[in-house]
């Protein structure tokens, strides 16, 4: 079965970009998963959390600074580990990263790395639209606004709304 939820944002740089977000309802549609105040570590646990054999996205936003970017990469070595403890391990994951170390992981399933871009979010999208696995994604950090439409940062053009509902819309829809 494919199944994609919305779930919460949480950001330690941008917080007061988000009060206006959370009004009109928008950023819960931007951030597809789960993004947790603690991160994986409030999963420890959880193993029926993630469906078997699901795809997963790990997309950090683009960092303001050295210390965004130090605390993205331990985020993003987290969610690996926790991934690789899990006993039904994700078919495949995907991660978005521009970091100068590439994140590394002992995993039992394969990591693919790609620049954290909107073409490379997107790309994904077309990848993914002939797959049935159940997908997770989680995207965290920066956003902000670009006039009056809400942005995930990244690396040249900003991740809007209609990017992730037109990625959303090529997964396949299958019952449960």
């Amino acid at each position: 079965a494919y199944e994609i939820t919305y779930g919460d944002w949480s950001s330690d740089v941008c917080s007061s970009d988000l009060a206006g977000l959370w009004r009109r309802n928008w950023l819960p549609m931007l951030l597809a998963g789960l993004a947790l105040w603690g991160g994986p570590a409030g999963l420890r646990g959880a193993e029926s959390f993630l469906p078997p054999q699901a795809n997963v996205i790990l997309f950090p936003s683009l960092p303001g600074d050295v210390e965004s970017e130090t605390s993205y990469r331990q985020q993003l070595q987290g969610w690996l580990e926790w991934l690789a403890s899990l006993p039904d391990p994700p078919k495949q994951v995907f991660v978005f990263w521009n970091g100068t170390d590439s994140p590394a992981a002992d995993t039992k399933f394969p990591v693919k790395v790609a620049p954290a871009s909107r073409e490379e979010f997107l790309s994904l999208g077309q990848t993914l639209a002939e797959q049935t696995n159940a997908l997770f994604a989680v995207l965290w950090g920066h956003g902000g606004m670009q006039g009056k439409t809400p942005v995930f940062h990244v690396r040249g053009l900003r991740i809007t709304p209609a990017d992730v509902k037109s990625f959303v819309a090529r997964m396949p829809q299958t019952e449960s």
